[in-house]
C-alpha cells in the first residue's frame, strides 16, 4: 500500500514509498524504477521530500529525506556520479 509520494518537476523524478521499509525513485519520463532504498530500521515510511542545500556540501546539494512511522527522519544524498542514484540510508 503506497502512502507517500513527492515529485520533483524539475527533473522528470518521482519518489514513492510505502509500509515495506522502501523507497522507489522513478524516472517519469520511461515509466522505470531508477532506484530502490531500503532500511529495515525504517518500518512504515510517512513522509517524503526534496532537500535542497545552496551552496553544496561536498559537491552534493540534492537529498531525500525520508520520515518513519517509528519517528525517524533520514536523509539519503544524491550521489556525485549520477542525477538520478541517492546513496543508501546506513
Amino acid at each position: 500500500m503506497e502512502v507517500c509520494q513527492f515529485g520533483s518537476i524539475q527533473t522528470a523524478i518521482h519518489n514513492a514509498a510505502g509500509d515495506d521499509e522502501c523507497v522507489q525513485i522513478w524516472n517519469t519520463q520511461d515509466f522505470s524504477c531508477e532506484q530502490v532504498l531500503h532500511n529495515a530500521k525504517w518500518g512504515q515510511v510517512t513522509a517524503l521530500t526534496w532537500i535542497n542545500v545552496e551552496p553544496s556540501i561536498e559537491g552534493i546539494s540534492t537529498s531525500i529525506c525520508v520520515g518513519t512511522g517509528r519517528g525517524s527522519v533520514d536523509l539519503c544524498p544524491m550521489s556525485k556520479e549520477s542525477t538520478v542514484s541517492f546513496a543508501p540510508p546506513t
